[in-house]
Order: C-alpha cells, then structure tokens, then sequence
C-alpha cells in the first residue's frame, strides 16, 4: 500500500518509514532493493498491535515505540528469513 494511503499521523511509525522512504539513503539503494526494503517496511507496518486489533503497528506513535514493538514483529516474521537477508 502506498505510504499515501495508508492513516498514518505525524510522528508514528508510519510517519516515520514515509520519511525513511522519502530520504536521500533510501533513494541512493538501486531499485530493487528499494522495492524489496519498502516491501519489507510496509509488512510490517500493516501488522496488528495484538491479533484482531484494528489498530496497526503504522499507528504507534514513535515515542512510544519501543524494544517490545519490534520484538512483535520480529517474532511474528520469524518464518520469512529471506526478508531479513534482503533488507
């Protein structure tokens, strides 16, 4: 999903990939890795706060994002190594 369309505030994660996304760093990677790290970025995001919780990893506001979030995540990913080789 474009960062565009997605609900996302200023100043949550999803603020944040969408600055991350639109950074000269992110731009300077060839195209494919782009595709596969905003791929990469974006899963992550759409995942749940807890199961079957409308709200989104996107609307965490950074400050109060932290070590367990993204322990969340990865724990969740675990089976998809392959996108942790290629970001």
């Amino acid at each position: 999903m474009p960062p565009a369309a997605r609900e996302d505030k200023d100043g949550s994660l999803g603020w944040l990939a969408r600055l991350y996304m639109a950074s000269t760093n992110f731009k300077l990677l060839d195209v494919n890795s782009q595709k596969t790290r905003r791929s990469v970025i974006e899963a992550c995001l759409e995942e749940p706060l807890e199961p079957g919780s409308a709200l989104k990893m996107l609307h965490v506001p950074v400050i109060h994002s932290g070590a367990a979030h993204l322990r969340t995540i990865r724990d969740r990913k675990a089976e998809f190594k392959a996108a942790a080789n290629a970001a």
